[in-house]
């Protein structure tokens, strides 16, 4: 299925960067169309912590079951996400490297049933999107340093 594989370098500490991608407040100001989250665990961002996130794309309104499956802080996320019509395994590596940090996002996303059939389509779209996003978390970062 579409698989996403995309590599930036942040001007920032990987502890930094790292907060931009569990912070609910702030994963709204880079990921496209994100509304909001709203935990189904307590105890915030940890392994096995769980939310309902909200995404608006056009007339849209997707709701994601997240959960995090992978957590070293500061330097991996990886998460579950499933939604009507599919699901996908996100991962972020974080590699420090001399005062930069590489950041390595790979999503595996697998359709289901007639969401299937855009695979082609889908793929493209969310190629386009991590790219986009992966700037805006750039820019928004390094603004914040």
């Amino acid at each position: 299925m579409p698989l996403v594989a995309k590599s930036i370098e942040i001007n920032a500490s990987p502890e930094a960067v790292f907060d931009w991608l569990i912070e609910p407040d702030l994963l709204a100001r880079w990921i496209s169309g994100f509304v909001g989250s709203e935990p189904i665990t307590d105890g915030g961002a940890r392994l096995g912590a769980r939310s309902r996130d909200t995404i608006r794309e056009g007339s849209r309104t997707l709701v994601l079951d997240t959960e995090i499956v992978g957590f070293e802080l500061g330097r991996r996320l990886a998460v579950r996400i499933e939604y009507k019509g599919g699901a996908s395994d996100d991962t972020y590596e974080l590699i420090p490297q001399g005062g930069v940090t590489r950041l390595e996002y790979r999503s595996d996303t697998r359709l289901r049933g007639t969401t299937r059939l855009l695979t082609p389509f889908v793929a493209h779209q969310l190629r386009a999107r991590a790219e986009r996003d992966l700037a805006r978390l750039k820019d928004e970062v390094e603004a914040g340093e």
